[in-house]
């Protein structure tokens, strides 16, 4: 593993999926490729990581991690993990390790997640930038943004149930209350903003949202 060999990776990569995941391996572990190939994007490489876990876990409105993507790269990862969700899905009713794809395709959305919390940061930041210039309308803009957030924040509800189905397939609750954790912050950091950004509207907020 450490020294590798010399067989090719086009016929390391059929053979092994074909072993490991049965009729669709070759196209299983081209998604994989694709998938490792994201931390290779601009702004994502960091020395022996990359920034795809803490642009999941960053703030959504002060952190420093999704500043530093660009937003081209925020949109690849959108959309190939979309299409390797699709690949994923369709080789679990074929596959010799089903619970192994399933991981696959949770960890798919959970990049492509990190990816739009990214994207909607972003354009959430640049917008109350523009206001602090006195561009813009304050009200659609912050309403948006509230929006955007809340939303976000519900969809981390359901990735947290998934995480905590898929683990239990394979491990016990040891452990599982660290990610959890990193979970129920970030939550708490998308309440804290969406309060924030509700302050300056006030009553005209309360009276939309509730």
């Amino acid at each position: 593993a450490w020294s590798g060999g010399t067989t090719d990776d086009l016929d390391f990569d059929a053979r092994f999926g074909r072993l490991f995941f049965g009729l669709e391996g070759e196209r299983v572990v081209a998604t994989m490729r694709a998938l490792a190939r994201l931390n290779t994007l601009p702004g994502m490489a960091l020395s022996n990581t990359s920034r795809s876990i803490y642009a999941l876990l960053d703030e959504p409105l002060v952190g420093e991690i999704i500043g530093q993507i660009p937003q081209t790269t925020l949109e690849e990862i959108t959309r190939v993990c979309a299409d390797a969700g699709r690949t994923l899905r369709e080789a679990i009713s074929s596959s010799r390790d089903p619970l192994s794809l399933e991981e696959m395709v949770y960890s798919a959305r959970l990049m492509a997640y990190a990816a739009r919390k990214g994207l909607a940061s972003q354009q959430v930041r640049a917008d109350l930038a523009g206001l602090s210039r006195g561009q813009g309308d304050a009200l659609p803009l912050l309403l948006r943004a509230m929006e955007a957030f809340r939303s976000l924040e519900c969809e981390l509800t359901e990735l947290v149930e998934i995480f905590r189905h898929l683990w239990l397939q394979r491990a016990r609750h040891s452990e599982m209350g660290i990610t959890l954790g990193h979970f129920a912050r970030l939550k708490e950091r998308f309440a804290l903003a969406r309060k924030w950004l509700q302050a300056p509207l006030g009553k005209r907020a309360k009276v939309l949202f509730d």
